[in-house]
């Protein structure tokens, strides 16, 4: 079975670069998602904040939407192609348009990728920008990531000691809150505080109240004694 198997070749020559242009091509539809997260999170438009915060409480409260927004999604597209494509055939039979471009219309619902114009090209390079900044961003998370897993390798005995005891706590904890607290509440409250937490007033909150309250408790906890360590018996 393994031998029937076989890796895929590395051609650096045609495949890559095509393959490479391709998925840039199509990248635009990533960035698009990123951005509208961003638009709404950030709240340059309340209202739409508003709205995703009340539609993502109605999908907690009602996770039977998760299963049913998938097909009413892919019945609107149908139905908006639909009559998309009557509006063209009697654009077709009155005179307004020729067969040849209706035929070629018909094969897919979606633009056709090119980079011959002006407007492909800047969406081009928008889609190379997004490509770049999210290869940054992904290298920074992983060396972030990498950087603290040596405290899980025991290197120092009793930080990962603790570590595995504070983790056990954790699971106990969870395990507790979601035994008591409904799983729908849960998210609601997590989901609705990722909103909040982006407002202007939290924002300048956690800039300006909370570094200080962290500076006096260092203080506090610093001035607090502090006992020698136990010398080992010799």
């Amino acid at each position: 079975m393994a031998r029937s198997i076989q890796p895929l070749s590395l051609n650096l020559v045609t495949r890559t670069p095509k393959n490479t242009q391709r998925f840039v091509q199509r990248a635009g539809a990533l960035g698009a998602a990123e951005n509208a997260v961003k638009y709404i999170m950030t709240w340059q438009s309340p209202s739409t904040t508003m709205l995703c915060m009340v539609g993502y409480a109605l999908l907690c409260l009602y996770p039977i939407l998760i299963t049913i927004i998938p097909h009413l999604v892919i019945l609107h597209l149908i139905i908006s192609n639909y009559f998309k494509r009557a509006q063209e055939i009697a654009m077709v039979r009155s005179g307004k348009r020729s067969p040849r471009r209706q035929e070629k219309q018909q094969h897919s619902p979606f633009i056709p990728l090119s980079v011959s114009s002006a407007a492909s090209v800047a969406e081009y390079k928008a889609n190379m920008q997004y490509i770049q900044n999210f290869m940054g961003t992904f290298a920074d998370t992983y060396d972030v990531v990498a950087a603290q897993l040596h405290h899980l390798s025991w290197a120092d005995p009793q930080y990962t000691a603790n570590l595995f005891k504070m983790v056990l706590g954790a699971i106990a904890g969870t395990l507790l809150v979601f035994y008591i607290v409904p799983t729908h509440w849960i998210f609601l409250a997590v989901g609705e505080f990722a909103f909040v937490a982006n407002t202007a007033v939290v924002k300048a909150f956690a800039d300006t109240i909370v570094p200080v309250l962290l500076e006096r408790a260092n203080v506090k906890l610093g001035n607090a004694p502090r006992f020698p360590p136990k010398q080992a018996k010799r």
